[in-house]
């Protein structure tokens, strides 16, 4: 059982907090009156005893105390940005796991990645909630186009119904869509249903959610090479001048920060082939859960182990 689905009463609550509070998973500056009334109460103080059967070792973390306290407490996470000690600029996230939801199940794969779909609002909205201002969703890859044909229609399809549903409600929220890949390989009523939702929502500025779509990180970095290549030949560009920093001015990517925080869902500890430049110094966060069962409070048990780390790209 996993610690959000215990049922907590007030007592159970407070050891939840102090859980928190003691791990520092809380930043009491920045959250001080919530600290000091909890701070005073008996079920802060060490000795007070557990008023429930503790979670396993696994669950007993500082990242699932946070997501037990927000949401099981009826905390927005308007108001968990507050007590974390800082939200990542960009997450990245590789949704694994529509496959094997469905087989476990007894379900086609195709049911996988409707629920993977309906799982994707849900996520950016909560990144919206939380103050994210860009998060990238590997969503088809060039590898993707070997799986079989009906499969392939099936992502096709649900891309179209995705951008057709859900455009209006995500640009109504201050969202901004936008896309890399190698778009134009994509069929062409996509790639039209793509235009479209990335023209209407252009205006947005709250939070950029960038669709990965017939995406490959070596490829990326070959047209890169590609378009250096064409500004050296037109002399528009030396060699000598190049450099890392200028380099990612010709990828998909060189509107946008670097990701500070990359996601992966169904345990499979590699990137795919996803952002091979840019997750440079990207924290990584992997966790078991499926990609259709990634909820609110997941994005934020991985905010909280962000905040754990300590980012020194390279330093002491």
């Amino acid at each position: 059982m996993r610690v959000s689905e215990l049922k907590f009463d007030a007592e159970s609550k407070l050891f939840w907090l102090r859980k928190c509070l003691l791990a520092g998973s809380i930043a009491p500056a920045r959250y001080p009156r919530l600290y000091e009334s909890f701070t005073d109460s008996v079920f802060f103080k060490p000795t007070a005893p557990c008023p429930l059967p503790l979670p396993s070792p696994k669950e007993h973390t500082p990242a699932y105390a946070v997501s037990a306290f927000a949401f099981l407490f009826g905390i927005s996470l308007l108001v968990v940005r507050e007590m974390v000690n800082q939200v990542p600029k960009h997450v990245a996230i590789i949704m694994d796991g529509n496959g094997r939801w469905a087989r476990q199940r007894g379900w086609p794969r195709s049911r996988g990645h409707l629920e993977g779909a309906k799982a994707v609002k849900a996520c950016v909205e909560a990144c919206l909630e939380l103050g994210i201002l860009y998060v990238t969703l590997y969503a088809f890859s060039t590898e993707n186009w070997q799986r079989p044909k009906e499969e392939v229609d099936t992502l096709m399809g649900l891309l179209r119904k995705f951008l057709r549903d859900y455009t209006r409600d995500l640009a109504g929220q201050g969202i901004r869509l936008q896309a890399i890949g190698r778009l134009t390989e994509l069929p062409e009523d996509c790639q039209a249903q793509l235009r479209e939702a990335i023209d209407q929502t252009a205006n947005n500025d709250k939070l950029t959610a960038i669709l990965a779509i017939n995406y490959s990180g070596r490829a990326e970095i070959v047209d890169g090479i590609k378009r250096v290549a064409q500004e050296v030949k037109t002399n528009r560009l030396h060699l000598d001048e190049l450099t890392a920093e200028k380099f990612s001015q010709f990828l998909y990517t060189h509107q946008w920060p670097d990701p500070d925080l990359l996601i992966r869902t169904s345990g499979e500890m590699r990137i795919s082939n996803f952002l091979l430049w840019q997750l440079s110094y990207t924290e990584m966060y992997v966790t078991q859960t499926l990609w259709p069962d990634f909820k609110r409070e997941d994005l934020l048990e991985a905010v909280a182990e962000f905040n754990r780390r300590q980012r020194r790209y390279g330093g002491v």
